[in-house]
């Protein structure tokens, strides 16, 4: 990362109109944790529309980690998210489908979630805290890796969904 980008990113921490902005960062992150658990724990109403905006909502906050990169860190990053993606849809064989007050859930897997929210944090921190050290490549490579494992849930959500749907899967109903 170029060092005026370095340095335009430490100077959002003197933006924050707190005393204390890491503690402000981690409250922030901690609200976010416990957002994204619950849901992953309790389940979302399922629309096709939510279950592949979530992957690019995600992958556009994981985009906005790569400016100002290298090209072998752009490389990197398409290769791990291929590699998610695969990973995604042979690891989320858990993905539930159930019905709620007439309405469709699903629950997604709670360790991809947890690991996102994490990666995504230590970028963050990475950039702002240690930009001139290997965290952030580090982190990138974490980050997408598990973005790409979001893309590959997503894939098996809806397949379980039309399996749910057409009647063929033996998926409870709530």
């Amino acid at each position: 990362m170029a060092s005026s980008q370095v340095s335009s990113l430490q100077s959002l921490l003197g933006d924050i109109p707190l005393a204390y902005p890491l503690l402000t960062i981690l409250a922030i992150i901690g609200i976010l944790y416990i957002f994204r658990i619950a849901r992953a724990l309790y389940g979302e109403k399922f629309s096709e529309t939510r279950v592949f905006l979530i992957p690019v909502v995600y992958s556009i906050f994981v985009s906005l980690t790569f400016i100002g990169a290298s090209f072998d860190e752009l490389v990197a990053a398409l290769i791990d998210t291929v590699i998610g993606i695969a990973l995604g849809i042979i690891l989320s064989g858990r993905i539930r489908i159930f019905t709620r007050k007439d309405r469709v859930y699903y629950r997604r897997s709670l360790a991809v979630v947890t690991l996102w929210t994490a990666f995504f944090t230590f970028k963050i921190m990475a950039i702002l805290y240690y930009p001139q050290l290997g965290a952030i490549f580090l982190s990138s490579v974490l980050l997408t890796l598990v973005t790409g494992m979001i893309i590959g849930e997503a894939v098996r959500i809806f397949h379980r969904f039309s399996l749910y749907n057409s009647g063929n899967a033996t998926l409870q109903q709530q």
